[in-house]
């Protein structure tokens, strides 16, 4: 990954919808927890099946979600990301194997969420605040996303 200053990945950050609000000194508390990672088109993110507890918000660029649908090789893309959207939630909580794989279609940066290093600062009173708005905006991307199962589930041809 090229150098990018720590005032643009500031600025950068402040236009992401989940760190929205968070203040300089909060940003720049997430981005010693964090990882920041550069990716070009066609590399794999995340591979279906990987066991890792992460999950990571796109600041640049697109990925597709591609899972297989049967016994082959064949993995159907079954939707694409953008700016501001994240991905991996579910492993990030339960630590269960990976459910697709996530490639970059074009050059994508992402902010990458490690659950042990967010769990190694649950005692420091200096990232409390931090992390209850995480977590509040963390479960809002998961109530949300439920509640589109639910409609899909109700009308499956959404």
């Amino acid at each position: 990954m090229e150098n990018v200053s720590h005032e643009k990945i500031i600025e950068a950050l402040k236009k992401i919808p989940f760190l929205g609000d968070f203040t300089d000194e909060e940003l720049s508390l997430l981005l010693k927890i964090t990882q920041w990672l550069r990716f070009q088109p066609g590399d794999i993110i995340i591979k279906e099946g990987a066991s890792e507890k992460n999950f990571s918000i796109i600041l640049k660029g697109n990925v597709s979600i591609r899972k297989r649908t049967g016994v082959g090789a064949y993995k159907k893309t079954i939707c694409n990301l953008s700016m501001g959207q994240s991905f991996g939630e579910m492993s990030f909580v339960t630590g269960k194997p990976r459910s697709a794989d996530i490639i970059a279609e074009e050059e994508t940066y992402v902010l990458r969420f490690n659950s042990e290093d967010i769990q190694k600062e649950h005692g420091n009173p200096r990232y409390a605040p931090l992390l209850l708005k995480f977590y509040k905006k963390f479960s809002e991307i998961l109530a949300g996303r439920l509640e589109d199962a639910d409609k899909r589930l109700v009308n499956p041809f959404m």
